[in-house]
């Protein structure tokens, strides 16, 4: 008997079994019930079809996983702008909070003036002298 390698056994091996596979495609449809033979053919070969099966759905699904990837990546980067522009916006907003608090230390108005009743009017007039520090307004007397 002649000594045959490894790779030729293997390859006889893989070509036995797709003879068979494909000797079972062609009888099965003719018959409603599959023989033992056939039986015992599709009962060892269940486990190697099943894992064939995964691996083809999971490289079926590998273009679906990158395109994933690809809009994960758009959106985290949108994000980091948004982050950026709303840590821009929070430093804007602190600081005229900061400065609106101040301002009202300063003036304190609201204690003092509480029975005025407040005029809108423009200054049309300032006066010139370093002695008088004095500013003329359109609305008003007081």
């Amino acid at each position: 008997m002649p000594n045959f390698g490894r790779k030729t056994k293997i390859l006889l091996t893989v070509l036995l079994i797709l003879g068979t596979l494909f000797l079972l495609r062609i009888t099965g449809p003719e018959r409603a019930e599959l023989s033992f033979a056939e039986k015992a053919v599709k009962d060892v070969m269940a486990p190697m079809q099943h894992a064939a099966t995964s691996v083809f759905n999971w490289f079926d699904n590998l273009p679906l996983y990158f395109g994933a990837v690809s809009e994960v990546i758009a959106e985290n980067e949108r994000l980091e702008k948004e982050i950026v522009a709303l840590q821009e916006e929070l430093a804007a907003l602190s600081s005229a909070y900061v400065e609106n608090v101040r301002l009202r230390e300063m003036l304190d108005i609201a204690d003092e003036m509480s029975e005025w009743v407040p005029v809108s009017s423009k200054v049309i007039a300032r006066s010139d002298a370093s002695w008088y520090n004095s500013i003329t307004i359109s609305g008003g007397e007081n």
